[in-house]
């Protein structure tokens, strides 16, 4: 008797993509090593176990998967896995090697190329941290605007372009281009919180106030789990509480330096407030 197999039947892989669509990385994982462990030989049940392990914070694991998918076959999204948390472990070069791989493969994929912006930003952030080894290298925010601005180039439509051109102006200190790519990026995708939190930084950076607060409220708004637009939001009303209460003259001993305290995990909010003397 010959069994029929039933295309249509849920698979391990097909229930693990779904979930991982659904914001279930862990529910998403689970089914992806059930597909792994069926079919080793597949590429694609390896990528989708490298993305629910992104997803969950486990960069490790993600390499590892990312190079199971890489010796079943060589495959861009493979690649593009292992670039991704190359760089969420702090190994920007083999990122940006890992990349140069998938480019040479896919010179028209405007994903990769946002990719490297955001590899090249990462690292010039990591440079600027209190315990790092090496200063910040203002070439990477040159070499970020210029892979920003081939992704645009290959596709203007996608958000991710327009928001690495954003973060890498930002860091190169050119807030009326960050603020039009922010601006341009948001239009593509009006829910998104993470570049709603972009541009309130952006906005507050310029001195206006109100609308980055508008922005971090919208990113709080839009059913994220992460925390920072509600405390960026707080720290720009601590911020503009201590600056009214020091331009009316009002003695406010605990205002203005909580205000301080809290603003310093954000330079450019705490610069704008408290580093002009107003």
């Amino acid at each position: 008797m010959v069994q029929v197999m039933n295309d249509d039947a849920p698979t391990a892989l097909r229930r693990a993509e779904v979930l991982l669509d659904l914001g279930r990385p862990a529910a998403a994982r689970d089914e992806a090593q059930r597909a792994a462990a069926d079919d080793p030989s597949n590429p694609t049940a390896f990528v989708v176990l490298a993305k629910a392990h992104h997803e969950l914070g486990a960069y490790p694991e993600a390499i590892d998967a990312a190079e199971s998918s890489l010796r079943a076959e060589e495959t861009i999204a493979g690649l593009h896995c292992l670039a991704r948390a190359q760089r969420a472990l702090g190994d920007h070069a083999d990122a940006l090697e890992t990349f140069a791989r998938a480019i040479a493969q896919a010179p028209e994929s405007s994903l990769l190329h946002v990719g490297v912006a955001l590899t090249h930003v990462a690292r010039f952030e990591a440079a600027g941290t209190a315990d790092a080894s090496t200063a910040p290298n203002i070439n990477d925010i040159a070499d970020a605007r210029a892979a920003a601005t081939r992704a645009i180039d290959i596709d203007p439509a996608a958000p991710l372009g327009h928001y690495a051109a954003a973060l890498a102006a930002f860091h190169g200190d050119d807030m009326p281009a960050a603020a039009q790519n922010a601006d341009e990026a948001l239009r593509l995708d009006a829910g998104w919180a993470e570049a709603h939190l972009l541009a309130g930084r952006i906005r507050a950076a310029q001195g206006m106030s109100r609308l980055a607060s508008r922005h971090f409220a919208a990113a709080a708004a839009s059913g994220t789990t992460d925390e920072r637009p509600l405390q960026r939001l707080r720290w720009l009303n601590r911020a503009r509480l201590g600056w009214l209460a020091r331009r009316r003259g009002v003695v406010a001993p605990h205002v203005v330096p909580e205000a301080r305290r809290l603003l310093e995990a954000d330079r450019d909010l705490a610069d704008r407030h408290f580093g002009t003397g107003r």
